[in-house]
């Protein structure tokens, strides 16, 4: 089983991006930092 960097890149960003709705921005300091993704 091979696995691309998209593939990964792709997991890892859902996997944030679903963690910062559920637990909110401010939890997470990202506020501080310009939004990259």
């Amino acid at each position: 089983m091979e696995l691309t960097w998209q593939a990964v890149a792709d997991v890892v960003v859902a996997s944030i991006s679903n963690q910062v709705e559920i637990c909110g921005r401010g939890f997470w300091g990202w506020d501080r930092f310009p939004r990259q993704i």
